[in-house]
């Protein structure tokens, strides 16, 4: 499914406005100009940034973190979003008789290591985590409504490409096989 041609793009400040009047130091700029500026260098911080996880812990990270889910704050507390999902998998597993969610499909996960490194994001990073996540899913239901045009359902789910979508987004630097 080919992406829609982007236009002009225009909002409402709202409340941003005082963050925008704090920025504004140019009368004679435009309030858009100082939109673009801003950014533009927002995506270069979300840019700069690299991740080292594992295949295995940015498809479970994804599968816990749902951009729809996401609130303007959520970079603050990713990392206890999935410490908690993970801590009631595995009280749900024990009463359920099954391994935890950790312990597949790909390879097992260090769950406490796992917390560590998202814990140990700064502000801008985890701000990175989202928009990467963000942009994963994006891509998979590009992908995943493709399937459903061309074959009227999606019959298997794409892991193979689920797993390159991680990679090409920058989520890991482990390439899928």
């Amino acid at each position: 499914m080919a992406r829609q041609e982007l236009g002009p793009v225009t909002f409402r400040l709202g409340d941003l406005e005082a963050a925008f009047r704090q920025r504004w130091l140019e009368p004679t700029e435009s309030v858009g100009a100082l939109a673009k500026r801003q950014l533009m260098r927002f995506f270069q911080v979300l840019d700069d940034v690299s991740f080292d996880f594992t295949l295995a812990e940015a498809s479970l990270i994804c599968d816990i973190i749902k951009p729809a889910e996401m609130s303007g704050a959520a970079y603050r507390y990713a990392w206890a979003e999935v410490d908690k999902a993970l801590e009631l998998d595995a009280s749900a597993a024990v009463k359920e008789g099954r391994p935890p969610f950790i312990e597949w499909p790909l390879k097992p996960i260090d769950r406490q290591a796992l917390v560590a490194k998202l814990r140990a994001l700064g502000p801008g990073e985890s701000m990175a985590l989202l928009d990467r996540i963000e942009r994963y899913h994006g891509e998979l239901d590009l992908l995943i409504a493709e399937e459903e045009r061309k074959f009227g359902t999606l019959h298997v789910f794409p892991d193979e490409e689920a797993r390159q979508i991680l990679y090409s987004v920058g989520l890991t630097r482990e390439r899928p096989v």
